[in-house]
């Protein structure tokens, strides 16, 4: 995920020639996802883990499709143009159509709902995408409640060679294209949509008999269905797609199209219906927040109001000074906490932590709704913004967009885009922020420094316990009244993550083992250890356990063990996780993540050699087959 700073005029949605409180068109378009518009999930369907590649928003879509090499998309930064009055918008024009492009609705494309609807949308997807298949779940509502004011247009992108020339020599979809052909055979009977939402509920079971089954099913002319199938019509139809896509620079799927203007962020049915009441609203370009420099003289508190009343929140993701207060500060390195940190820090500046309430209403611009009582105000109808600078993602505004593995959080306020209306930094990227009144409640929102499209309003993970930290993760203060800050970069302390390997076990390791007792820094005395942290969700930790197990027999004689630590938040869900694994070795429990702030820990699993003095010698991140030998010897050298 990530984001960057860059201008805006975030874009009015066109269709055809008219602003969208004329016209709204919605494209589809089928085939492998693309990894800017799904890499996240709102924690409204499921809760969210920040953890890249944990795939615990939807396990059942983790498989993120996209193509290989050759044409990678690019989300290169937008040029606004200016609009001109009585003259249709130049809205977000970008060098390789991702964000805006004028997508022609040909004679060939599917369509529904009324040709001059305001909105248009057009979707393009794959048959065989796991993607595709849940963004035709979440339209299906939509269909019928907007039947009046949205036409929805399809457009092919099957992920397989042999009908999209785009694709090389991949064949990643094996049934795309023949789905894709008994879908343009049943369009030439008028039986399009009903074979679309045969397909998404058959899918992969794509046999040319099967295909042939459910026309028959349709009640389609079978002999116009063989002769069309055996054409060349279906796959020059595709073909059609398939050029357009390229001059769009797409090489996934889904992708969706508000008129014109492409959806980002989520494609959950709340989203799609929040961008499509702001296109049959919208008739002049709208802009997103304007670009402003933080300096000294920037607020350090603003005001904002959620239901019960005013509250003052920080304009800067917190640093934290030399005697322990927090600070909002502008061009500083915030500082990288843990919630128990950030409860302290806050509470030393005469602050508190900001309350998820607090800190959404914060981000949309109004006061934030528990939709559905249920204490969370990220689920739920979209309200207010969808960005913290707007309702569109801008690539280049926020600091969201940088490596998996090389990237760093940049300097407060120093991505001047990256702001509300109202003068709050950074509340997309850069650092995931702690919110929380208590341990229990703490969270994680708005994303971190590769978070792109997916870091809105509406982004929460709550994944590890409230003692978790590393530099991914900081916090901003609330209060009630607004406290003065005067304090300058001079004065803050500098923010660091400290190297555990050559190092003792922590002194204050205390946790409660499996069966009773406690682990603490006693028991790795006199002992050779292999130390690994997992987690119920990590399927590589449950990979490596037949491993440690076999390791524990062939040498507890020679004084080895293995301890491993369970970071689940709830752990009933890591003591389910054990069962019929048998483990013959220790297991402890840490709810609170604490031990993973001590170890600086950012994967699953995360695994330490520590020698017989309790010195830590070696970190070993993941686990594959072919590294066994290389573990074995370090072991084997240490006994």
């Amino acid at each position: 995920p990530r984001r960057g700073a860059a201008r805006r005029a975030v874009g009015s949605l066109t269709s055809g020639g008219g602003p969208i409180g004329q016209s709204v068109a919605v494209l589809l378009i089928t085939g492998a996802i693309s990894v800017g518009i799904f890499s996240s999930v709102e924690s409204s369907m499921a809760e969210e883990t920040k953890t890249a590649g944990a795939a615990e928003m939807f396990p059942e879509l983790a498989e993120q499709e996209k193509q290989p090499a050759a044409e990678t998309a690019t989300d290169t930064a937008s040029k606004a143009q200016p609009a001109k009055p009585k003259a249709k918008p130049k809205a977000k024009l970008t060098d390789n159509g991702w964000s805006y492009y004028e997508i022609p609705v040909e004679a060939h494309n599917p369509t529904i709902g009324p040709e001059n609807a305001p909105v248009t949308i057009t979707v393009i997807k794959d048959f065989e995408c796991s993607f595709c298949k849940f963004v035709t779940y979440q339209t299906k509502a939509l269909k019928k409640t907007y039947k009046d004011q949205v036409r929805w247009v399809f457009k092919h992108y099957p992920m397989n060679a042999d009908c999209n020339y785009r694709m090389g020599s991949s064949r990643m979809h094996e049934g795309a294209c023949r789905s894709a052909f008994a879908s343009v055979c049943a369009q030439e009977q008028g039986k399009f949509w009903e074979m679309h939402d045969l397909l998404y509920q058959k899918q992969k079971q794509f046999s040319g008999a099967q295909l042939r089954g459910y026309a028959e099913k349709l009640g389609m002319d079978l002999a116009a269905y063989d002769a069309c199938y055996a054409s060349d019509r279906p796959a020059a139809a595709i073909k059609k797609d398939v050029v357009l896509a390229s001059k769009m620079r797409i090489n996934g799927t889904p992708r969706i199209y508000i008129n014109n203007r492409a959806v980002t962020g989520s494609v959950a049915k709340d989203v799609l219906d929040y961008y499509i009441q702001l296109a049959m609203k919208a008739s002049t370009p709208m802009e997103a927040a304007k670009a402003e420099v933080a300096s000294e003289s920037t607020a350090r508190m603003i005001k904002v109001k959620k239901k019960s009343g005013d509250f003052w929140i920080d304009a800067f993701e917190s640093s934290v000074d030399k005697s322990g207060k927090a600070v909002s500060v502008p061009n500083v390195m915030p500082s990288f906490s843990s919630w128990f940190d950030a409860d302290k820090a806050c509470k030393a500046a005469g602050k508190r932590m900001c309350t998820e309430e607090e800190w959404v209403s914060a981000c949309i611009g109004e006061p934030a709704n528990d939709h559905n009582n249920n204490g969370k105000f990220v689920d739920g109808p979209v309200v207010g913004r969808l960005y913290p600078y707007g309702p569109f993602y801008e690539k280049d505004t926020c600091r969201d967009s940088e490596d998996k593995l090389s990237g760093k959080p940049t300097k407060t306020g120093s991505m001047p885009g990256c702001r509300t209306p109202e003068g709050i930094y950074d509340l997309s990227g850069n650092l995931y922020e702690w919110i929380g009144e208590s341990a229990d409640d703490a969270a994680m929102m708005g994303g971190d420094f590769r978070t792109k499209t997916s870091g809105t309003c509406r982004r929460r993970a709550a994944t590890y316990g409230a003692g978790y930290k590393n530099d991914t993760i900081g916090f901003r203060c609330c209060a009630d009244a607004q406290v003065k800050d005067v304090a300058t970069a001079s004065d803050v302390r500098a923010t660091e993550i400290t190297e555990i390997v050559g190092k003792g076990i922590p002194d204050d390791l205390v946790l409660d083992l499996r069966g009773g007792g406690k682990l603490d820094k006693s028991l790795f005395k006199g002992k050779v250890t292999y130390l690994t942290f997992f987690a119920s969700w990590c399927g590589n930790c449950r990979k490596q356990m037949p491993a440690m197990k076999l390791w524990e027999d062939e040498w507890k004689k020679q004084g080895f063990q293995v301890i491993a630590i369970n970071v689940d938040r709830k752990r009933e869900r890591g003591d389910k996780y054990v069962v019929g694994l048998d483990p013959n070795f220790k297991i402890a429990y840490d709810p609170s993540a604490r031990t993973m702030t001590d170890f600086d820990i950012n994967a699953m699993p995360t695994n330490f050699i520590v020698d017989r003095k309790g010195k830590i010698t070696k970190r070993i991140v993941g686990y594959k087959d072919k590294e066994i030998a290389s573990t074995r010897k370090a072991i084997q050298d240490l006994l």
